[in-house]
């Protein structure tokens, strides 16, 4: 269970996802900050849950989160790249929605001994984790929210005049809402390269909970892109453990870093898109991934850890 009185970085990226996701008129493009309001102690039985004084069905079918024949890689003690194979968890991950309550979303896991995950119901958005020491399978539900009079400007440098010329400035407020399997015919797969930058690992010093932290996110991404008919695999995984291969101080375009990536990384694994963990966190809207960067070399995304270690958990 996360410790009170912060939210987790995977917690703050199911909100931001479920705003991308979303229409823009339902998301604020400032920064925003998150807190719990509320939590509950609740045990799950099979598939019914009982919380807010109702009881809910969960309606769940497992998931796969992994490209076949994924690859894993750290570090020897000279800072090569070395396959590893550390115990990650593969058929554990599900997902679902809440009987009666149009548009809900369930992601969760049991890789790791009760349940952990994020649930959207309404305009709703809750975590569920397992109570630690509980001989009773006690889960704590926690309803998070966007503290928005703590929202600060989040300025988008250079991002309008890069517009495609062909898109319509019309007001998007006013037009109906369809949904996007309209215009689906198939699902989209999306094959990612996730990366932990050496200042990431330290904040554990230990593999197999950096490679867990970002199979979580990797599991909240596809919870995310599945509104929209797209599934998110993770199909490599780099941990410097060792050191960084080049200076990670800037991930910006042109920077050391993404020139490796672009350079190295991306002819190697040609990846639809790379996510990189960071501890650095760029100033507002220095970092902005390019227009159609997706399936090129230019798609590299920064998920930066700013706060308490994301490794904390409270007893």
């Amino acid at each position: 269970m996360p410790a009170e009185g912060w939210v987790s970085l995977r917690a703050a990226l199911w909100l931001l996802g479920l705003c991308a996701v979303l229409a823009p008129v339902q998301c604020s493009p400032d920064r925003p900050s998150w807190r719990y309001i509320s939590t509950e102690v609740v045990i799950p039985r099979k598939e019914l849950l009982r919380f807010g004084g109702q009881r809910h069905v969960i309606h769940m079918r497992r998931k796969r989160l992994f490209w076949p024949g994924y690859l894993m890689m750290t570090q020897d003690d000279q800072g090569v790249l070395q396959t590893d194979h550390p115990f990650v968890p593969e058929d554990c991950y599900y997902f679902g929605y809440l009987e009666e309550i149009p548009f809900s979303t369930v992601t969760i896991n049991t890789c790791y001994g009760g349940l952990q995950g994020y649930m959207k119901l309404d305009d709703l958005a809750y975590e569920i984790s397992p109570l630690k020491h509980s001989r009773k399978f006690e889960h704590t539900l926690s309803q998070m929210v966007a503290d928005a009079s703590t929202m600060g400007p989040m300025p988008r440098l250079g991002y309008e005049e890069e517009r495609d010329p062909l898109l319509s400035p019309a007001n998007i407020t006013a037009a109906p809402r369809m949904s996007s399997k309209l215009y689906m015919f198939h699902e989209a797969l999306m094959k990612g390269l996730c990366q932990s930058t050496n200042a990431f690992y330290r904040t554990a010093n230990n593999v197999s909970e950096t490679v867990q932290y970002m199979v979580d996110v990797g599991n909240i991404i596809d919870a995310v892109y599945r509104g929209l008919e797209t599934r998110f695999y993770i199909s490599v995984m780099h941990i410097y453990n060792v050191r960084d291969p080049v200076s990670t101080a800037s991930l910006r375009p042109r920077s050391a870093y993404f020139q490796f990536y672009s350079r190295t990384l991306f002819p190697a694994f040609h990846p639809h898109t790379a996510v990189v963990f960071s501890t650095a966190e760029p100033p507002d809207g220095v970092y902005v991934p390019g227009l159609y960067s997706f399936c090129r070399s230019g798609g590299l995304v920064l998920v930066f850890w700013a706060g308490p270690t994301p490794w904390a958990r409270s007893s």
